[in-house]
């Protein structure tokens, strides 16, 4: 059996590279690119000039150099399923300089779980080793909260996005379980019974999902920040699924405050977006949080002596 394809793959530690001279050379190009689904965010609806609603989802994909990146979906890419981790093929995929991910169009051939001896060698890769260190040396990219601060976008701009090693500080349990519509995933509009899914324009009686929003503050030596997350991420801040929360929130009030209260003081590496909106004639700062890793203190030791020996010359 041959031990690869005939497609040549970009490693992902390639394409997230932050050195800018390798940034100007992957603008515009197009790569072929193999990983396995690390997280999944919301799926999103932005508004075209036709004013038609366009899904999108952002995806975290990751190989076995350890790094991540981030692939933008958009339209039946978007509303896809991407449990238990497949692993995603891109042919000709694009790199965006402005968002700092990955990008695809009508010509960029996209495959889940082929059967390729790159995507079998990913999935062993990833279920034996994989899936406890991936993600682990972002920690190298990862910025204060003071140095995020002087990111600061624009209305309606482009959203800056930031790694941060980061506590958290705060977690508002109150409104985190809500009713969701099963096809759109989007909060239900309370009403007299049946509730309404306001997206889809359609009544839903009782066989609605459970979403998970959790609002959170987070902090490091420089200052704290409100981040809001979504879906697996928010369960990876609690570490507890949507489905044994939900039934906590309906038979076990007590539990269900318990595992808000232990998640407080954890300390995870968290991918952010953040973005300038207006809201009621004010403009706010929304930060998402697109990802979150466990947090391994003998890789940041690592890091900081490689630093204080950089500085010293020691």
């Amino acid at each position: 059996m041959s031990t690869s394809s005939n497609i040549k793959f970009l490693p992902i530690n390639r394409i997230s590279c932050d050195d800018p001279m390798w940034e100007s050379i992957r603008a515009g190009k197009k790569f072929n690119v193999i990983g396995i689904v690390v997280s999944v965010g919301e799926i999103q609806e932005i508004s075209t000039k036709n004013n038609r609603l366009l899904p999108k989802r952002n995806i975290t994909l990751g190989d076995a150099s350890g790094k991540t990146v981030v692939w933008t979906a958009w339209r039946y890419e978007a509303q896809k399923k991407y449990d238990n981790n497949p692993v995603i093929v891109l042919k000709g995929a694009l790199f965006n300089v402005e968002y700092h991910n990955l990008t695809t169009n009508f010509r960029t051939i996209i495959q889940i779980n082929p059967d390729l001896p790159e995507a079998h060698k990913l999935r062993e890769w990833y279920d034996t080793v994989g899936k406890n260190s991936v993600g682990k040396n972002k920690i190298e990219s990862c910025i204060t909260l003071l140095e995020a601060e002087s990111h600061n976008p624009e209305v309606g701009g482009i959203p800056y996005h930031f790694s941060q090693l980061g506590v958290i500080t705060l977690l508002n349990s109150t409104e985190a379980i809500y009713k969701a519509c099963p096809k759109c995933k989007k909060k239900l509009e309370h009403q007299q019974n049946p509730d309404k899914c306001k997206n889809c324009n359609k009544e839903i009686c009782n066989d609605y999902i459970y979403g998970l929003k959790v609002d959170a503050d987070i902090s490091d030596s420089t200052g704290n920040r409100n981040v809001v997350a979504f879906g697996e991420s928010a369960e990876a801040m609690l570490g507890i699924s949507i489905q044994e929360i939900a039934q906590l929130f309906e038979n076990n009030k007590f539990m269900y405050a318990q595992v808000f209260e232990k998640a407080v003081y954890k300390t995870l590496i968290f991918d952010l977006s953040t973005k300038n909106e207006i809201y009621k004639d004010q403009t706010s700062l929304r930060t998402m949080v697109q990802c979150c890793y466990p947090f391994d203190y003998s890789d940041a030791n690592a890091i900081l002596l490689k630093k204080i020996k950089e500085i010293t010359g020691v």
